[in-house]
């Protein structure tokens, strides 16, 4: 399946990527498929089928979630990958069928990206490490939401950057992400 019309957008937390898909999609009249989109299909998916992305759905105790061993954690977060790129790409072909583009805010592992879609179709941004650790709660994420009505732990100073933050010795606006390869969303 090659999907021509997409556009994907990749990288880590804090590198502007779901501002730069909004952004397109209202300037090229296209569809935005912002992050964690596929959650609208969480609901309806068999536990049997997607053992991992239901894991914290239908989890009785947050304390197995944080008790688990670190192997189990990264079995959990690469099962959780894979799983999300089945769910991507079913919701993509079908919107792919209609006659807009579409950009996507996505962590479909690149050798997939790869076989999928065009080089010139995939833009991956990356912001400083600093920046990706420090604030990855200071988002206006459901998820962090969730956990934040909980009590759960939260970190960082609550500033919601987008995607530039005042350099504190210049006062300038400075771009958040440190490398991004940009891709030609005119073809």
């Amino acid at each position: 399946m090659k999907l021509a019309h997409v556009y994907f957008v990749n990288g880590t937390a804090y590198a502007g990527k779901s501002t730069i898909v909004k952004a397109l999609a209202e300037k090229y009249d296209g569809i935005a498929c912002e992050e964690n989109y596929q959650d609208t299909l969480l609901a309806r998916l068999n536990s049997a089928e997607f053992p991992n992305l239901t894991y914290a759905r239908d989890l009785d105790d947050w304390r197995k979630f944080v008790r688990r061993t670190p192997d189990e954690y990264e079995a959990w977060i690469n099962g959780c990958i894979r799983e999300c790129t089945v769910l991507e790409l079913k919701i993509l072909e079908d919107l792919s069928k209609q006659d807009k583009k579409v950009f996507v805010d996505t962590n479909i592992p690149t050798d997939v990206l790869s076989n999928i879609s065009d080089r010139e179709h995939v833009l991956i941004m990356l912001a400083d490490p600093e920046i990706s650790v420090n604030r990855f709660f200071d988002r206006p994420d459901k998820e962090i939401s969730v956990a934040a009505e909980r009590g759960e732990p939260k970190s960082g100073n609550g500033k919601f950057p987008g995607m530039s933050e005042k350099n504190q010795l210049t006062g300038k606006l400075q771009p958040v992400f440190a490398f991004g390869v940009f891709c030609d969303f005119t073809g």
